[in-house]
């Protein structure tokens, strides 16, 4: 399974409906055949029994809180979810990875998991500092997040809630959930046996290809002209600007020059675009460390699903990435990935948007 980092402009009343899944949606976990040894092991962590009014009433496995009984019942226990804002105030939301055991694939808000009796200082009560003991440690091991990022003084513990569902009968939740919040920046690296992608909800905005820009006559090589280098060096300067993606994740010989597209538009009628867009495609795993003064959202978006991905979305696409879309540009190369070399078109310019011929005149 491929880690994905996708930080995504969603409607907050649409996606807090549909993704942060496990408390507000009836949607159920799967069986799984086989159980994922690393998950298996952690379902002998002990997790804390308690009463409906929170009181600790012992101990049982994660294994026994979370399966499903003959009746119906699961035993309650206590939990905690985070929720993690960074400073401009854009939610992260996390989707559970395909190991997971109780609702794998599903989102959720940043960290969902449970103090645990095993673990010394986990079961302090007051001001909730076991469960932030807790939050700290699972937010490390799940998005790798550095424990000096979020020391315990960061946490606001804003209530409980007491929960359940019975997932898909086999296992389930049933638990007093500590609601966490969090307002800060921190630095990602998913661990992708738990997480499989991770979603920023963010301000309105433009969404555009994963990153676009210009050759600049200031910087050295960028006047290239042959295969395209100087574009190619043009944009490994700017996504590592942009995304913080180091140029030594992507050589030269790594981004495919595709073809090149003719685009003209006015804007909002006082900023505008008219360039020669040189499409680059390429196929990498890197890690992404964003920009905030240039990127508000990411998204990695499987193919066949960005039309059913923008229907969620309320926010403008930028001009190129519009016309290849709607025009089934995109779609045609992305059929193509893994055979570029048979569609690459370096002599024709593709004219997309109506108004092209006017700036031509």
């Amino acid at each position: 399974m491929n880690l994905v980092t996708r930080m995504n402009s969603l409607s907050v009343r649409s996606t807090l409906t549909r993704a942060v899944g496990r408390y507000l949606t009836s949607s159920l976990a799967r069986p799984k055949e086989t159980i994922d040894p690393i998950q298996e092991a952690a379902l002998k962590e002990n997790c804390f029994l308690v009463d409906k009014f929170d009181k600790v009433i012992g101990t049982a496995s994660k294994r026994e809180c979370h399966a499903v009984g003959i009746d119906g019942k699961i035993p309650l226990h206590r939990a905690f979810s985070v929720f993690l804002f960074n400073k401009e105030g854009h939610l992260l939301l996390q989707k559970r990875a395909d190991t997971k055991i109780t609702y794998p694939n599903h989102y959720t808000n940043t960290c969902c998991s449970h103090p645990i009796f095993d673990i010394p200082g986990e079961e302090q009560e007051l001001n909730a500092s076991g469960v932030i003991k807790a939050a700290r440690r699972r937010l490390n091991h799940e998005l790798g997040i550095d424990l000096s990022q979020i020391p315990p003084n960061l946490f606001n513990y804003i209530t409980r809630i007491h929960y359940m569902d019975i997932g898909n009968g086999i296992w389930g939740e049933h638990e007093i959930d500590y609601i966490l919040f969090l307002h800060t920046n921190v630095n990602i690296k998913p661990n992708p046996n738990e997480v499989s992608e991770v979603v920023y909800l963010v301000f309105p905005g433009h969404y555009s290809s994963s990153c676009t820009g210009h050759p600049l006559e200031d910087f050295p090589g960028e006047n290239i002209e042959e295969d395209a280098v100087g574009v190619k060096i043009a944009a490994r300067r700017r996504l590592y600007y942009e995304l913080g993606i180091h140029p030594k994740q992507m050589p030269i010989d790594k981004i495919f020059y595709l073809t090149r597209i003719y685009n003209c538009d006015t804007g909002n009628g006082k900023w505008g675009d008219h360039a020669i867009v040189y499409i680059l495609i390429i196929q990498q795993s890197f890690t992404i460390r964003a920009n905030s003064n240039e990127v508000q959202g990411l998204s990695f978006i499987p193919h066949g699903k960005l039309t059913e991905h923008l229907q969620d979305i309320n926010e403008p696409l930028e001009p190129v990435l519009k016309a290849v879309y709607k025009q089934n540009i995109l779609d045609f190369w992305w059929k193509n990935l893994n055979s570029l070399h048979t569609i690459k078109n370096h002599t024709d310019i593709l004219r997309i948007h109506e108004n092209c011929n006017k700036f031509l005149k």
